[in-house]
């Protein structure tokens, strides 16, 4: 049967919508996945708690606004579609509600917060707490709204045409609302479920062993589980049809076919997540891209062009939902994250970043400082000051009686005035012997090589010492160099 297109969520059943259930992958991979992804029993998967941010891309029937997307929304990393409405959880835990809402449905309740999950039936919805407690509202004919009291310890919930699911942490289900075909009479002893999804008259739940149980309507096969069928790590259902993704990125589908929507396309693979509409289906696989097919009546099975990047996936009765992974631009150089990507943060002072999309800063290396933030480079120390240690952000200037003859110093040497000075205190009256000094002096700062410059140094130090008949220090013979190559 098929939920009228006039009327949605009023009393008297007038067909099916399909309950659709976000799909959140937290990462997108292409390999084989397992059945323990789909979720440990007695626990949230965090893959709904803290998933990828981003915006939503709606597309299909927009009759009441269900595709029309709030302006500005983002931070999303849950949707799910109902009939003529559509949900979106935010990572601060609120959730946004637009389309139709003739009985309530995008009303979220003033306050509502903490939330880790949402679904949508045909007129109501559904959240999920990070307590452990369910939050509904929105149409309530058939007892949709009506939860069991003490209801508690909810790790999951979906929602059909007018029936609801809620997985607990112990692995067992419940259901309320409508049962005229059994779709809230959960079967007794089922156990272990580690995810659940609702269509208009049937249920599905996922067990931790990878098969599925299927229990309500199976007028046209929608409940009757393909034999075999194992290795399962996420389901689906639709008004009248069934989706299983495997371990192995495939998809089976099972149940109506009126307009395709369980004839999966040959060509498929490395799915990752799948969702399933009143009679259309999706599949997001892990390059971030979305395939459908079924009914494409109201445009609902038209991905819109060049659309990537996608990280979830929901299916409403003639719509299509995705939450598009919201992409930050590099850090710009003298900025850095631990993502290196924004929201970014300016060097602090005594630092500089000099690469675009950094994940760290540096600290200005000795002989250097910079004083200001989020720049690229650190200065030099001038001449007559230093900097001994890293990550400085200002020069010292030198000691009485000592300075720098270059720029970048760490350290400050011992002053000598002048050449004529290091002549009179070092080599005394050695007159002729001086120039020759000073030529040897001018040879060594040429030499580049440190290890090659230090067997010259040392040589010369010990001419000097012959030459003036007194010790000459290494630090001396360096000083007399530097003051040499300034002259």
């Amino acid at each position: 049967m098929r939920l009228s297109v006039e009327r949605p969520g009023v009393r008297g059943r007038a067909g099916a919508v399909a309950a659709s259930v976000a799909i959140i992958v937290g990462t997108l991979v292409a390999a084989p996945i397992s059945p323990a992804s789909a979720g440990p029993v007695g626990t949230i998967p965090d893959e709904l708690a803290s998933g990828p941010e981003g915006t939503v891309v709606a597309w299909g029937y927009d009759r009441a606004g269900q595709s029309t997307v709030p302006v500005g929304l983002s931070g999303v990393v849950a949707v799910a579609g109902g009939f003529w409405h559509s949900l979106a959880l935010k990572g601060d835990g609120t959730v946004v509600a637009w389309g139709d809402d003739s009985v309530g449905q995008s009303a979220v309740p003033v306050g509502l917060s903490g939330v880790v999950a949402v679904a949508a039936g045909a007129a109501h919805s559904l959240a999920l707490k990070g307590d452990g407690t369910v939050v509904a509202w929105g149409n309530d004919d058939f007892g949709q709204l009506t939860m069991p009291g003490g209801l508690s310890g909810v790790v999951a919930v979906a929602a059909g045409t007018y029936h609801s699911l809620a997985l607990q942490g112990d692995g067992t289900v419940v259901a309320w609302g409508d049962d005229d075909f059994g779709q809230s009479t959960v079967p007794s002893g089922l156990s272990g479920v580690v995810a659940v999804a609702a269509g208009d008259s049937h249920s599905l739940a996922l067990t931790g062993d990878g098969t599925v149980v299927a229990w309500g309507d199976d007028s046209v096969g929608q409940s009757t589980v393909p034999v075999g069928l194992s290795g399962v790590v996420a389901v689906a259902a639709g008004a009248a049809h069934s989706l299983a993704l495997t371990g192995d990125g495939s998809v089976t589908a099972w149940g109506s076919d009126g307009g395709g929507p369980s004839t999966v396309p040959r060509d498929l693979s490395g799915v990752v997540a799948v969702a399933a509409g009143d009679s259309h289906s999706l599949a997001l696989t892990g390059d971030g891209s979305v395939t459908a097919w079924g009914s494409d009546a109201r445009g609902q099975s038209s991905v819109p062009n060049a659309l990537s990047g996608v990280v979830a996936v929901a299916a409403g009765g003639f719509h299509s939902l995705v939450i598009v992974e919201e992409k930050s631009e590099p850090c710009a150089v003298g900025t850095h994250s631990a993502t290196g990507a924004e929201p970014c943060a300016p060097a602090d002072p005594g630092h500089y970043v000099a690469t675009v999309g950094a994940t760290s800063q540096t600290a200005c290396a000795a002989g250097t400082y910079q004083d200001q933030a989020g720049q690229v480079s650190c200065t030099l120390a001038g001449r007559g000051f230093h900097v001994p240690t890293a990550g400085a952000t200002s020069q010292t200037e030198c000691a009485a009686g000592t300075t720098t003859l270059v720029t970048g110093a760490a350290v400050c040497v011992v002053t000598v005035r002048s050449l004529s000075g290091v002549i009179v205190e070092y080599f005394g009256g050695v007159k002729g012997g001086a120039s020759a000094l000073i030529a040897k002096a001018w040879v060594i700062a040429s030499v580049s090589s440190p290890q090659a410059r230090a067997g010259v140094l040392k040589a010369f130090t010990k001419q000097v010492a012959a030459s003036v008949g007194k010790p000459l220090t290494t630090q001396q013979a360096e000083h007399l160099v530097q003051l040499a190559t300034q002259l």
